[in-house]
């Protein structure tokens, strides 16, 4: 009862306070009678607590006075349940309720809101989804190899004592002095080491080891190691890729320790006149009149019934077609009407020509051109230019915003990474982050939004004029077309079809997108887009350039510049393929290119490319504008 008189007191002095205020302007109303109305009131509500019926308290009551506070101990009633939020962002409070949501991209995870994972289980059977699931679980009898299910090997070493056991094994090692024949260890070898520092006695046994861990056996003599383990790099000076044939600076083994280079194949033309030599080239070409039948040139008759141009099947041609008309599939000569596409200069027009372009596209300054350093500019691999005359670029640490005259600020803090950026039609930035495999779409304002998750490395980035990106995962052999403004939506063009890419860049007309084949590969390959706007399957497109190609770009005429990672450098392919010229020779890591944009000091004609060694950017004055851009 203690709380009820508590209230009925407090009641009876607010309620005289208040008739003592309400007196002043009232002379009909005295004193003495509101005191016996309050006294009238606090019988009725005493009575109330001893009656059978409910009474319903009113929501609002008199404001207590500081005497009148309970004590918060005395407020909580203990069967009702008190949620539990503390430390929590997101899932339930314990009451049947939630401490919050989280909001696009993110799952609750132990009550944090976490970057949501996507499994990865694209051509994957068994094994890691790459989330700590799994993709699935083999049937008894089978094992999880590469992502797939093979039967279990079940060893066969009956009657053998050596030789392969049918699952990769061994059933015994002879030995020194025996062979193994048939399963069977058998004493008719004689080794022979005469003048042999190391290597295979011929008995499958050693003649010795090298002692040195810098040497390796190489025609059974310990000599320095050079290409071995290199392949594809430098030692010293020296190297072990497809160029240094071309550059004269192989190390002396590296046909020994690289043996798939092309520049290591011994051409085979013994009794040949003409056809492949198996290396790539030709044993010889056949005169006009003949033609090439294995491997031997054999008369040929020229068939130019009824044609005015073309081939004659015989190495010749029917005729030659005069200015302002082309040969046509059917060897006639047609009139040629030029392929123009408003905005896109300096392409091929289709009839021996070029689209209107500012520059002489048959005639470019030619390399090797010298890099000059842009003070203050920042840039690791990834390298874009805005509307307002910055170049972006990350330190890996923040990616920052550069002016062309020193000065440099911080455009987005804290996102840790150094492949990709670009910026698409709407004028916000795509960015690989290749340290956690997430591809961001930023705002520009510098809010970022993940619109991929679940890559390994994601490095070469690129975007089409109509707003999508493209991006390369290195590690596992992927090229994805992607949606800035979904979540994991995008679209596989090519699954380790190409191995390892690395820089993907558009032709000028964005038809066609180049990927770069990082280690293990050496070629640039083409994409090419169909009139739907679907893709075609990867095609080899250039020769074999080199083991660590790295960013691609393309100029305003269609030529194609790539880095090598390996060598250094820079080249530039025209738009065939066929050839290449050197356009940076100095051997310092270009991960990648960005043209200026005509603002801010940043010349079109010139190209900026950071050292990704030194996250400096340097200027390169080429005579020659980049294709034209999604943004600016």
């Amino acid at each position: 009862m203690t709380r009820w008189k508590n209230a009925t007191v407090a009641l009876l002095f607010l309620t005289f306070g208040v008739a003592c205020s309400a007196g002043k302007g009232d002379a009909d109303t005295t004193i003495p009678d509101q005191i016996a109305e309050v006294a009238q009131d606090s019988t009725d509500m005493q009575d109330a607590q001893t009656a059978p019926e409910t009474v319903e308290v009113q929501d609002t009551l008199p404001e207590a006075g500081p005497e009148d506070v309970v004590p918060e101990h005395e407020t909580e009633n203990p069967d009702v349940c008190q949620p539990e939020c503390e430390d929590k962002m997101c899932g339930e409070d314990g009451c049947g309720g939630e401490c919050g949501t989280c909001g696009e991209a993110k799952i609750c995870e132990d009550g944090l809101c976490e970057p949501y994972c996507k499994p990865y289980c694209h051509a994957i059977k068994c094994g890691d989804d790459g989330c700590g699931g799994s993709c699935g679980e083999c049937a008894e009898g089978e094992i999880c190899q590469d992502g797939k299910c093979q039967p279990e090997c079940q060893p066969d070493c009956a009657g053998k004592e050596c030789g392969d056991d049918g699952c990769g094994g061994a059933c015994g090692v002879c030995e020194p002095g025996e062979v193994c024949d048939e399963g069977l260890c058998e004493d008719s070898c004689q080794p022979d080491c005469d003048d042999k520092q190391c290597g295979d006695d011929g008995c499958e046994g050693s003649c010795g080891e090298c002692e040195s861990k810098s040497e390796v056996c190489i025609d059974f003599v310990c000599a320095s190691g050079g290409c071995v383990g290199q392949c594809g790099g430098s030692i010293d000076g020296c190297f072990c890729d497809e160029l240094c044939f071309d550059y004269g600076d192989c190390c002396d083994n590296v046909c020994v320790a690289c043996p798939e280079l092309s520049g290591c194949c011994v051409p085979d033309c013994e009794g040949k006149t003409c056809g492949d030599d198996g290396c790539g080239d030709f044993c010889g070409v056949c005169e006009p009149g003949t033609i090439c039948t294995e491997f031997q040139c054999v008369d040929c008759t020229a068939d130019c019934d009824g044609k005015q141009c073309g081939a004659d099947g015989c190495g010749g041609d029917c005729g030659t077609c005069g200015e302002g008309t082309i040969c046509n599939d059917a060897g006639a000569c047609e009139v040629c009407v030029p392929d123009c596409i408003e905005d896109v200069p300096c392409v091929s027009d289709g009839c021996d020509g070029f689209c209107p372009c500012p520059v002489n596209c048959a005639d470019l300054p030619q390399g090797p051109f010298d890099p000059v350093l842009v003070p203050g500019a920042i840039a690791s691999e990834g390298i874009a230019m805005d509307e307002k005359g910055y170049l972006v670029g990350s330190n890996i640490q923040h990616i920052f915003k550069s002016s062309y005259y020193g000065e440099a600020e911080v455009f987005v803090p804290g996102l840790k990474q150094r492949a990709g950026i670009v910026f698409i039609p709407s004028g916000e930035l795509i960015v690989n982050d290749n340290f956690t495999g997430t591809v961001y779409r930023v705002s520009q304002d510098g809010a970022k939004t993940p619109i991929v998750t679940g890559l390994i490395y994601p490095n070469g980035l690129t975007a089409d004029l109509d707003g999508f990106a493209y991006v390369s995962d290195e590690t596992q052999s992927l090229v994805l077309k992607v949606d800035p403004y979904g979540f994991n939506d995008y679209e596989v063009l090519s699954d380790g079809t190409i191995l390892h890419p690395n820089g993907v860049t558009f032709d000028p007309k964005y038809e066609r997108l180049y990927v770069a084949g990082w280690q293990g590969d050496g070629f640039i390959w083409a994409i090419d887009k169909n009139p739907d706007g679907t893709f075609q399957p990867p095609h080899k497109w250039s020769m074999q350039l080199g083991n660590g190609l790295d960013g691609l770009e393309v100029d305003i005429c269609g030529n194609l510049y790539v880095n090598d990672y390996s060598a250094g450098g820079m080249i530039r392919l025209p738009p065939d393929g066929a050839s290449f010229e050197i356009v940076v020779d100095e051997s310092f890591w270009i991960p990648n290119m960005a043209w200026g944009q005509g603002t801010g000091g940043w010349n079109p004609n010139h190209m900026f490319v950071p050292n990704g060694a030194t996250f400096e950017v340097l200027e390169l004055s080429l005579g020659v504008p980049g294709k034209k851009v999604p943004f600016p």
